[in-house]
């Protein structure tokens, strides 16, 4: 009898274990085009222990040299950890909203679990303890090592590391929680999706875009910013090493009452959010199994519109092959606003290039290099949504359409948005420097169609909600692709630097495209 089966069912503790079994159930998804499987798989389990084991054997090496400096530690490294934590905290924030919508609103089982004999507040506990377990799992996996070797050591400081990060990760899924709800209650639940994606990646990549923002400030404003700002985490200051922001740093050092205060915040934020939080919990449910009810009066009048504008737009269709294709894949992908916010969670390391290259005060050819590399993971981000996201791929092979057009069409659907993408950048730089901006340009082109082939000639068919494990299809695709962008990426700045070593990256594309179509699959997908 497994350990599941052994709890009374019904309980928290049953909901829970079965929490975590659906979370290494999604961990554990099999390629695309395959059944998926429960649990990980055993080269998961053999990679996880790998890890695991690999970091027992480092903190056993710097347990004994590090421990000493934590049992007084100086008001530098307190504000240092301090500001480790707040970045950890950040990213259990943007993982905690994720899981929050899609454990709410996106399993499609909570219309079967309010009609049993489930307390609601049970349910909801329990599917905030599944969030609060993803959150914490990353972060033990590289953290719960050093409390083990200092247990084993003697070093029992070590052991604040559970009670620390676990009342992080509560605090971060209790945030996104009650965030995820009420958005539901003002947005419903399709924008509520969108919105907690774009907060989501927002947070996650907030910290990255605000160290490059300051970085990017000139010396006159960014030496008075540092002036300012640094008093903050000083002793005495309002962030300091003995302020409220360095609690959990000091509790993660080993301070008893600190500790002790971390630990009971965690289990009072817990038990709040369960107990207040579950009726709005049970009316964004109710939300969600409405969502779809649309009455006959309203069906009738949709049906009269569409058939009064499919009269008055068919002159649509009179443009060619191509143009057809390429509208209907750009309305598909507009139409799908979660997937937008992945693609455009891209974007978002865009920003302080675009801000550093507007300015003039940095190495064109470094920022040319980065901008060609990113603009060509959009593209790659775009062609797979085209090609093997295709949903009417059997009726587009079975049209008496030229075929090769059809992937033509799809190739151009995919290089041009994220094309226009680097269009300011250029347009700027064109009255400058016209031939770098014109070089520039034709070898994001091919950097783009060249990785755009090797995704062609590896392409599978799967589902747009297979997204952020696309590179699950074929991990060879994925290092190659990868491997031509960062040579393309190369070979723009080897040319702007006027260097010789600009041979070698074009040997290695050469070799790679080569690599890819000797190793091509029978195109499966569109």
């Amino acid at each position: 009898m497994s350990l599941v089966q052994r709890l009374p069912v019904g309980s928290l503790a049953w909901l829970l274990a079965h929490e975590i079994r659906l979370f290494f159930f999604d961990m554990g998804s099999q390629k695309s085009g395959k059944p998926r499987k429960r649990g990980l798989r055993k080269s998961s389990l053999i990679l996880f222990a790998l890890l695991f084991g690999f970091f027992h054997w480092i903190a056993w090496l710097l347990v004994p040299k590090v421990s000493p400096l934590l049992v007084n530690a100086p008001p530098l490294l307190v504000t240092g950890l301090s500001a480790v934590i707040f970045l950890f905290f950040t990213f259990m924030l943007s993982t905690a909203l994720t899981r929050s919508v899609r454990s709410l609103f996106e399993r499609a089982d909570m219309d079967l679990l309010l009609s049993s004999p489930i307390s609601s507040q049970t349910i909801f506990s329990a599917r905030l303890a599944g969030v609060v377990f993803a959150c914490a799992l990353i972060f033990l996996l590289f953290l719960a090592p050093f409390a083990h070797v200092g247990a084993l050591r003697g070093h029992w400081i070590w052991l604040a590391i559970y009670p620390t990060m676990l009342t992080l990760a509560v605090i971060a899924s209790s945030l996104a929680m009650l965030l995820t709800l009420v958005l539901v209650k003002f947005l419903g639940i399709r924008r509520t999706k969108t919105v907690a994606q774009i907060i989501g990646a927002l947070t996650g990549a907030a910290i990255f875009l605000m160290s490059q923002l300051f970085g990017s400030l000139g010396d006159h404003l960014r030496i008075p910013l540092q002036q300012k700002i640094l008093p903050w985490f000083q002793q005495g200051g309002s962030l300091g090493p003995e302020s409220w922001f360095s609690l959990p740093a000091r509790a993660l050092l080993g301070a008893p009452y600190e500790l002790a205060f971390v630990a009971v915040l965690g289990v009072l934020i817990f038990l709040f959010t369960a107990k207040t939080a579950h009726r709005f919990f049970i009316l964004g449910v109710q939300q969600a199994s409405g969502l779809g009810q649309v009455n006959r009066k309203t069906r009738n009048s949709l049906a009269t519109k569409n058939s009064l504008s499919a009269k008055d737009t068919r002159h649509r269709f009179r443009f060619g092959l191509m143009m057809i294709v390429m509208v209907k894949e750009w309305r598909l992908i507009k139409r799908d606003p979660q997937l937008i916010s992945r693609v455009l969670l891209q974007l978002l390391y865009l920003l302080p290039l675009f801000l550093v290259f507007f300015r003039g005060k940095a190495d064109i050819a470094g920022l040319a290099a980065s901008m060609t590399f990113l603009v060509t993971s959009v593209a790659n981000s775009l062609l797979w949504i085209t090609v093997s996201a295709e949903d009417a791929s059997d009726l587009l092979h079975c049209s008496p359409a030229n075929f090769r057009k059809i992937r033509i069409a799809k190739l151009l659907a995919a290089i041009l948005p994220a094309l226009t993408l680097l269009l300011p950048a250029l347009i700027w730089l064109l009255p400058q420097k016209p031939l770098v901006a014109m070089f520039i340009f034709v070898t994001s082109v091919f950097s783009m169609i060249s990785t755009s082939m090797i995704q062609l000639w590896h392409s599978k068919p799967a589902s747009r909600s297979e997204f952020n494990r696309r590179a699950n299809g074929s991990i060879l695709a994925g290092i190659l692709e990868s491997a031509t962008a960062l040579a393309w990426s190369g070979v723009v700045f080897l040319v702007i630097k006027m260097s010789l070593w600009v041979v070698a990256p074009l040997v290695l594309i050469v070799f790679v495209l080569a690599l890819a179509w000797f190793f091509r699959i029978e195109p499966k997908a569109l």
